[in-house]
């Protein structure tokens, strides 16, 4: 899709541009030639069993400046922020100045999207950040193993673990959405700028099931934030509807006074417009299907509220090989319990 939008997009910044590289001299003394920078330390710096770096001194330095910078980060956080099986840091704080600063020199009008990488696993969290859930009361609802795991999965205490870092990082996440908003007001943008803040999934810490990568569209995977803030705004809205994320680029047409394509799918989101009341809201998780292919393994989801309907087709957990569904009523039973196919299908 990127590929498919490339000529349409003025500035695209890859997302290694907001991992610390673990370099001092790349991300301090020479930030303002970071491409030369980059190919320029891994030349001179890196060594390996077959080939010797071509400088050693600097090799050695770039070592223990990298090494006093990372003692810093620890200090600050339970763990350093590494993204998983890479040996990239990744510090929120430096992500939301580079926001800051790319919104006061963009030109108006603009259109920017920005895509943050907590709260996603590990869960990594500031040292200020840690305990704050430790007490606070919250029992959650124990549900039966999901027929998936085939008595796998994880028990409670990995679940309530996993919750808790998740919470916390969360939290994080949130605190640094409020220096950015804090920001963005104090120079006065939000005045003329609207701001949506969402999310492509949530996170599952249920059923002997931890993350998102599976494939079920459970309350906890599939309700993931949605905030609007309007230009000038001062008094919340809370609006209790259904909403898909293929609403947001209509949405997004609308407040723009841009004509909204036919071919688009969504409906403006409320308050700017009126989905209809009746609508019906899908979902579907194909990833073990063959692209190109008919599908024949899936998972699909039909919101028409309060009911949601979903369907298992095609995988070999899957009792007797025919496809499996779950009914829940979402106002009755909102923590999906009580599976309706088996009572009044």
């Amino acid at each position: 899709m990127l590929f498919n939008l490339t000529e349409e997009i003025d500035e695209f910044n890859p997302r290694k541009m907001l991992f610390s590289q673990g370099s001092y001299l790349l991300d301090e003394v020479l930030d303002q030639d970071y491409e030369i920078a980059a190919i320029s330390q891994s030349l001179i710096s890196n060594r390996s069993e077959t080939k010797t770096a071509s400088s050693l001194f600097i090799s050695h330095l770039t070592r223990w400046l990298d090494s006093l910078r990372l003692r810093r980060i620890s200090e600050r956080f339970v763990v350093p922020p590494q993204i998983p099986n890479t040996p990239d840091l990744y510090l929120l704080e430096d992500a939301t100045d580079w926001i800051i600063k790319q919104a006061a020199r963009l030109s108006r009008p603009y259109l920017s999207y920005y895509h943050l990488y907590p709260p996603h696993a590990p869960y990594v969290v500031r040292r200020d950040f840690v305990d704050l859930f430790t007490a606070d009361g919250y029992q959650p609802v124990r549900k039966p193993k999901h027929f998936i795991l085939e008595g796998g999965g994880a028990d409670h205490a990995v679940l309530d673990e996993n919750r808790l870092a998740y919470n916390q990082a969360v939290r994080y996440v949130d605190a640094e959405f409020g220096r950015l908003m804090q920001e963005l007001e104090k120079s006065g943008q939000l005045e003329n700028t609207w701001v949506v803040l969402t999310s492509d999934h949530g996170e599952m810490f249920e059923r002997g099931i931890t993350g998102h990568l599976r494939t079920m569209f459970y309350q906890s995977l599939v309700k993931s934030p949605l905030l609007i803030f309007k230009p000038g705004q001062t008094e919340r809205i809370d609006v209790h509807q259904p909403t898909s994320a293929v609403d947001l680029v209509p949405t997004l047409l609308h407040l723009a006074g841009r004509q909204i394509p036919d071919y688009l799918e969504g409906a403006v989101l409320p308050p700017f417009g009126s989905p209809p009341a009746e609508r019906a809201i899908f979902a579907l998780d194909a990833q073990y299907n063959l692209p190109d292919e008919p599908l024949s393994m899936y998972t699909a989801m039909l919101l028409k509220w309060p009911y949601k309907l979903t369907e298992y087709t095609g995988y070999d957990y899957l009792p007797e090989g025919k496809p499996f569904y779950e009914l829940y009523d979402l106002t009755a039973d909102p923590e999906e319990l009580t599976n309706l196919m088996e009572i009044e299908p």
